[in-house]
C-alpha cells in the first residue's frame, strides 16, 4: 500500500533545550519516555526505538538494558511485572508490550470510522491532507488500496476532489499528483467560502435597500394622508369659535344619578329610582319646599299638582 511519509515524524522528537552544537547528536535524537496512556501510540513508539537502536549500533542485550530507561508510570509497572523470558528477548517482550499497550480490535474499528470521517481543513494543502489520511490508514492493516482512495477522495475539497475525478486517477500517487495540480490550479484556500459569504452579504444588503425605500414611501404616503384629512377644506361654514350655549334638560324621574336609566319604581318625593339606601323616608326632598304647591316633603318635578294644571289648563 502506497503512501508519502511527511516530513516530521508520527512519534515527535523530543525538543532540545539547548543548541544542537553544544549537545551529542544521541542525546537530540533519543527516544521521548512511554508512560503508557491511551493517547499514545505504542507501534510508533517501538518503531522509533528500534530506528534510534540501529542508529547507535545497540546490540539486543543493549536495547533491552536502555528500554527501561524509557519507560514511565504504567508502562515502567508492566515492565516490572514481565517474566525473565520477555524481558530477555526483544521479540517476546514486543509482544507482550503491544499485547498490553497496543491497539485492541475495538480501538481499531474507532480508528478506521475515524479514517473515512477525516476531512481537509479550510487551509491545508491536499498533499498534506492526503498523508495525513495515509498515517492513519497503518493503524487499519485490513484496509486495502481502493478503499484507501475512496476514503481520500471523499475527504477532500469539493472543487479539489472534481479535478481529481477529471483527471482519472487510479492509483494513490496519480491522485496525489492531481490533487498537488489542484493546489496551484484551484484555490484550495477559505477564499471560496469568503467569496460566498461576501454575495450572500451583498445580496442581503440590496435586500435591505429594497425593504427601506418601500417603507420610507409608505411612511411618505401615510404622512400626506393624514396632512390631507386635517387641511381639507370642507363645504360647511366654520364653526364658530364661541358656540352658542346649549339647553340641557334633566329628567329626574327617568335618570339616575349615575346617568343610566332605571327600571325600579321612582320616588314621589325627588324622582329617582328606589334602592336599598334611597327610601322614601331617607329622601333628601323630605324636608324640601316644592316651588309649584309651596308645599314640604317634595320637589317641582315630581309635584302632582303642576301635573294636573297641565292636563285641564285654566279656562279665561
Amino acid at each position: 500500500m502506497f503512501c508519502e511519509e511527511s516530513a516530521a515524524s508520527a512519534y515527535p522528537l523530543p525538543q532540545p533545550t539547548e543548541s544542537p552544537k553544544h549537545r551529542p547528536i544521541e542525546s537530540i535524537y533519543a527516544p521521548p519516555p512511554f508512560n503508557g496512556r491511551s493517547t499514545e501510540d505504542a507501534e510508533e513508539f517501538l518503531k522509533y526505538v528500534e530506528r534510534y537502536m540501529t542508529f547507535r549500533q545497540f546490540s539486543e542485550e543493549q536495547c533491552l538494558q536502555f528500554l527501561p530507561l524509557l519507560l514511565r508510570s504504567a508502562a515502567i509497572d508492566f515492565y516490572e511485572s514481565l517474566d525473565a523470558d520477555d524481558k530477555n528477548s526483544w521479540e517476546a517482550f514486543k509482544t507482550a508490550f503491544l499485547a498490553r499497550f497496543g491497539r485492541s480490535e475495538a480501538i481499531r474499528w474507532r480508528d478506521a470510522s475515524t479514517l473515512f470521517s477525516m476531512t481537509q481543513g479550510p487551509t491545508e494543502s491536499a498533499q498534506d491532507y492526503i498523508t495525513r489520511v495515509c498515517r492513519q490508514a497503518k493503524h487499519v492493516p485490513t484496509l486495502d488500496d481502493t478503499m484507501l482512495q475512496y476514503s481520500i477522495l471523499q475527504g477532500l475539497k469539493p472543487a479539489v476532489r472534481a479535478h481529481v475525478l477529471q483527471a482519472d486517477a487510479q492509483t494513490i500517487p496519480e491522485i496525489l499528483h492531481a490533487a498537488r495540480v489542484a493546489d496551484v490550479v484551484v484555490p484550495t484556500t477559505a477564499e471560496p467560502s469568503l467569496t460566498d459569504l461576501m454575495s450572500e452579504l451583498r445580496n442581503s444588503n440590496a435586500k435591505y435597500d429594497t425593504y427601506q425605500q418601500q417603507l420610507d414611501n409608505l411612511n411618505s404616503r401615510m404622512n400626506q394622508l393624514h396632512v390631507s384629512a386635517v387641511d381639507r377644506p370642507s363645504g360647511r361654514q366654520p364653526r364658530s369659535r364661541t358656540p352658542s350655549p346649549r339647553r340641557v334638560r334633566f329628567d329626574l324621574r327617568t335618570s339616575s344619578p349615575s346617568g343610566y336609566r332605571s327600571n325600579s319604581n321612582p320616588c314621589n318625593r325627588c324622582g329617582r329610582p328606589l334602592t336599598a339606601f334611597h327610601t322614601t323616608d331617607r329622601c333628601y326632598a323630605k324636608r324640601l319646599e316644592c316651588f309649584q304647591c309651596h308645599k314640604v316633603g317634595h320637589v317641582r318635578a315630581v309635584c302632582q299638582s303642576s301635573r294636573r294644571s297641565s292636563q285641564y289648563p285654566s279656562r279665561i
